[in-house]
């Protein structure tokens, strides 16, 4: 009784394994979707407001009562505050903290940390267009995020599954 008692819970065990990894994926799909969301608002704070882009930051931090909006409003802040930095290196310096903490896919990771390099010093006209850019480039990276849900999803359960049947079968 024993033995198949463990043997459940050594499938259980790894097909759990197999949920929690594509769990994972799901987070960053959503956290790539709430970053979309962010950028054109920060691209209409820009264009129709005529804000700065720390300006911006802070604005949207403050209604965005996340961990997203914690960090834009954190990275505005210092922005204004330390002006002897660019706001290229307080923006990787926290969202590479961030990104460490929340994110699994690295493709998400590199595509914010490039975020400063697509809103350089610029005119308003230009640094919308580069924010078009950018988040055409964000929405490539959440589609093929779900293309790969979509693909990956049933051979990861299917295989975490099999692991768990032959490691139960192993301790029988």
């Amino acid at each position: 009784m024993l033995k198949i008692s463990g043997a459940i819970l050594c499938i259980l065990g790894c097909s759990g394994f197999g949920i929690l990894k594509i769990a994972g994926w799901k987070k960053d799909l959503a956290h790539l979707q709430n970053w979309l969301l962010l950028f054109q608002r920060i691209k209409s704070r820009i264009l129709y407001q005529k804000e700065a882009l720390e300006e911006s930051c802070i604005w949207i931090g403050e209604k965005q009562e996340d961990k997203i909006g914690v960090l834009l409003w954190k990275i505005g802040m210092r922005a204004r505050e330390e002006r002897y930095k660019e706001f290229a290196g307080i923006w990787i310096e926290e969202v590479d903290a961030w990104c460490r903490k929340n994110v699994q896919n690295k493709n998400i990771r590199e595509l914010l940390l490039q975020f400063p390099g697509y809103v350089k010093e610029a005119d308003e006209q230009l640094q919308t267009e580069l924010f078009s850019f950018y988040i055409e480039e964000l929405q490539k990276e959440k589609e093929k995020i779900e293309q790969q849900i979509l693909e990956k999803q049933k051979p990861v359960m299917a295989v975490s599954l099999i692991g768990g049947v032959m490691i139960s079968i192993l301790l029988i």
